[in-house]
């Protein structure tokens, strides 16, 4: 009995430093700015906590909204990310060094649901927005992007850009069947501002007016540039 109680002890010991060590490599990317509704971020270790105003966003965390709630995040680079109802988001690489710009690095990924994405500081070909269908490379861009769903399955997703302008890339990796690799640049200078992706993989453009996303969201965005957050200049993105 008493060494069946010592290796239940031995066990929770090494879970107990466990948790300790992961808490203590976790590494801050940036914070919340604004939450509505019920908004909670997932860890490595698949630990759930409850997100509000000034909460510390790691490296990793899965930042996942409810129905009707949403989230804005400011990362230390001044990108800005507003996480719309019922998504899912995380950072998977990030390094911001102000006195070496080319060395910043940006890899932002969506599960589900829809976002906004402000480019912070640094060289932006270092930036990237990924999802299951497109890979998107940041040309000191706001963006907007939705996965579209039905019947719970994802059937395409939107990309319109109100600022600057970005590539787009298809994901022929997660495509089953014939697929055919395809790019297009988007957004200021070119031809379209507006792109959806089908789950085949076909990309075809579109003008702002003609988007369902800039009908949305994504055409109500604003860049205010002299917002302050957490005594930095930084950005703020309005939508109604």
């Amino acid at each position: 009995m008493r060494s069946k109680f010592i290796l239940i002890f031995f066990g929770l010991a090494i879970n107990l430093y466990s948790c300790f060590v992961f808490a203590a490599v976790q590494s801050p990317i940036g914070s919340v700015v604004f939450v509505q509704g019920k908004v909670v971020a997932i860890d490595q270790a698949n630990q759930k906590r409850s997100l509000q105003r000034r909460s510390t966003i790691y490296l990793h965390d899965k930042i996942v909204t409810q129905e009707n709630s949403k989230t804005q995040l400011i990362l230390k680079d001044n990108s800005v990310i507003t996480v719309q109802a019922a998504s899912e988001f995380y950072v998977s690489e990030f390094s911001f060094n102000k006195g070496s710009p080319r060395n910043n690095k940006y890899v932002g990924n969506i599960a589900k649901g829809m976002l906004i994405n402000i480019s912070g500081q640094g060289d932006t070909k270092n930036y990237q927005l990924n999802s299951p269908l497109t890979t998107i490379a940041f040309r000191g861009t706001g963006i907007s992007t939705k996965l579209v769903t039905k019947g719970g399955v994802l059937n395409n997703q939107d990309i319109s850009v109100f600022q600057g302008y970005v590539t787009v890339n298809n994901r022929c990796d997660n495509v089953i069947g014939p697929c055919k690799p395809e790019r297009i640049n988007i957004g200021a200078g070119q031809k379209f501002d507006s792109v959806s992706v089908n789950r085949a993989g076909k990309i075809q453009g579109f003008k702002g007016s003609e988007s369902l996303l800039h009908q949305g969201a994504g055409a109500l965005a604003t860049k205010v540039l002299t917002e302050e957050n957490g005594g930095r200049k930084g950005v703020t993105i309005r939508c109604k």
